[in-house]
């Protein structure tokens, strides 16, 4: 730890010089809340950190056009409480940034940023879901040129990107239809945590489309997204159809794939009915 150097860097391209590099193992260093707790755990094992928090490319928010598709560009350096400032975000999507906003205490919101956390995939909150159901992409960057990568291949790649760069998240613009969010509720035991996400496209107030989308994370199983889900219920909603056998077959599914020990049971039990709730809620149903 003695001989480890902090190099700091004013650009995306001299940082993936650096990053590509052979001889030497570097970091990245921007909140700095990883590195810290590794340090203090005596667990960062590389040569040099590099430090980005003044590489301003990373800090933009602004829309751009990729393969004729409108997309939010928002920069990996920025914090989570920066984001959720941003009155342009504030209006395009007012689901995510309630989730940004409930996702941690002041202090974690001013010193996370967006790429940290995707880098350690780390979830806060009820973000991963959220981005997930708004199906944002990765933008990566490295010598050989730039990647764009949808959210959930992200989470699910068992290997980070080698001697890359997250230098943004694109969120498909949805000024179409806007977005409303509803947070499941969470429940928490020793070691377990339930969560939820729904949301759903609105022409207005009083007119929901059908265009409800479902992620959750529930602890090590990670962020799933339920599209066969969503496509049930979205044909429930729109032929107005009561929806309580469509989350059996939800049941099911978490059954098939969690199995059917006894802390699968509880899981699946309480992921099930706060999901039912959030959408009874959402959608007016008054199904038990």
């Amino acid at each position: 730890m003695s001989n480890l150097s902090v190099l700091r860097v004013k650009s995306v391209q001299e940082t993936l010089n650096l990053l590509a590099e052979t001889d030497v193992t570097s970091k990245l260093l921007s909140g700095g809340v990883s590195i810290t707790l590794q340090i203090r755990n005596g667990n960062l094992t590389c040569d040099r950190l590099i430090d980005i928090s003044g590489v301003e490319e990373l800090k933009s928010i602004q829309p751009v056009q990729i393969n004729g598709k409108t997309f939010y560009q928002i920069g990996a350096g920025l914090s989570l409480s920066h984001v959720a400032k941003n009155s342009e975000l504030k209006s395009k999507f007012p689901g995510l940034v309630s989730v940004i906003k409930t996702s941690s205490d002041p202090a974690r919101l001013n010193a996370f940023t967006l790429g940290g956390l995707l880098t350690v995939k780390r979830n806060t909150g009820n973000l991963f879901p959220a981005l997930a159901v708004l199906e944002a992409v990765i933008q990566v960057q490295n010598t050989d040129g730039e990647k764009l990568i949808p959210i959930m291949e992200w989470l699910t790649q068992v290997k980070k990107e080698s001697s890359g760069l997250i230098t943004a998240i694109l969120l498909p613009d949805q000024s179409q239809t806007g977005w409303l969010v509803k947070e499941v509720k969470r429940r928490q035991m020793p070691g377990e945590l339930i969560a939820g996400v729904v949301l759903c496209s609105v022409k207005d107030q009083n007119d929901v489309q059908s265009d409800l989308r479902l992620a959750s994370v529930v602890d090590q199983f990670g962020v799933q997204r339920w599209t066969a889900i969503e496509e049930k219920i979205n044909q429930a909603v729109a032929a107005n159809d009561s929806f309580h056998s469509i989350m059996n077959d939800f049941d099911v599914q978490l059954q098939l794939r969690w199995g059917d020990g006894l802390d699968a049971q509880y899981r699946r039990q309480v992921l099930t009915a706060l999901i039912t709730r959030g959408l009874q809620e959402m959608i007016g149903s008054g199904e038990e």
